[in-house]
């Protein structure tokens, strides 16, 4: 739902949307539990060809500004972590705590900040993966999403520097080939409002997950992946013209 205070304010949109959390305790015994996310914003009108590369971009990129003292305090805090990790080089959640620090200063750099920040948090969910057995698939999986963001952000900018949707209406693809994805999550679809053309092949996928939810889409490229079901679960895909899976064994084919 929308509303404003006058006729010449700006519409806000106010959503709530459930989400199922899925994970894993310090016990390592699995977590599963609904929660309700509550989302308030301004509403963004989009042209007949769709919403503008600026107006996706802004959807990766956090909103809320930080005060000067917010951010010294960030800071101070990073400077601490980074001087625990000089003596204790392996502990895992000085790294994390690292990485959650990066990315939120990273937030007032502007986008070139926060792509040199998803590359270090890569990094260090690759580290951690290698000390933590357990969870060595959870934080390679994380890894993967910060690739996945870096990659969209490259392509977005790329639209960008072309005149307003013009290198969407031109197909450009976006290549989320070779990353471990695994599924496809619906934190990815909101930034890709448009997308005609993607790549997804040996991406080590298990389902389309939120693949379908890409409407505008009209070329898949998944081959080489480990889908399950069938085809029948990309029917929302209306005006999907081309579609390759080639070398997903346990995917039918209806």
């Amino acid at each position: 739902s929308s509303s404003s205070s006058s006729s010449s304010s700006p519409k806000v949109a106010k959503l709530q949307v459930p989400i199922l959390r899925l994970g894993t305790s310090r016990q390592v015994k699995p977590i599963e539990g609904e929660q309700i996310l509550d989302y308030s914003g301004p509403v963004r009108t989009a042209g007949a060809r769709g919403p503008e590369p600026s107006q996706l971009l802004s959807s990766l990129l956090p909103l809320p500004s930080l005060c000067k003292e917010h951010l010294s305090t960030l800071k101070t805090e990073l400077e601490r972590v980074e001087e625990l990790l000089d003596m204790e080089p392996d502990c895992r959640f000085a790294m994390l705590a690292r990485g959650r620090l990066l990315m939120a200063l990273a937030i007032e750099g502007g986008l070139d900040a926060l792509k040199k920040a998803e590359v270090e948090v890569a990094k260090i969910y690759q580290a951690v993966a290698e000390l933590d057995a357990p969870r060595k698939g959870y934080y390679s999986q994380a890894a993967a999403m910060c690739t996945a963001r870096l990659r969209v952000m490259e392509w977005l900018e790329q639209c960008e520097k072309a005149s307003p949707s013009e290198a969407m209406q031109q197909h450009t693809p976006l290549d989320l080939s070779g990353i471990d994805l695994q599924h496809f999550p619906p934190s990815l679809v909101p930034p890709l409002l448009g997308l005609r053309s993607l790549n997804v092949s040996n991406a080590n996928l298990r389902d389309f997950g939120a693949l379908p939810m890409l409407r505008s889409l009209e070329e898949l490229m998944a081959s080489r992946n480990a889908l399950v079901g069938g085809l029948a679960e990309l029917k929302p895909l209306t005006r999907l013209a081309k579609t390759d899976v080639e070398g997903n064994l346990n995917l039918l084919e209806k």
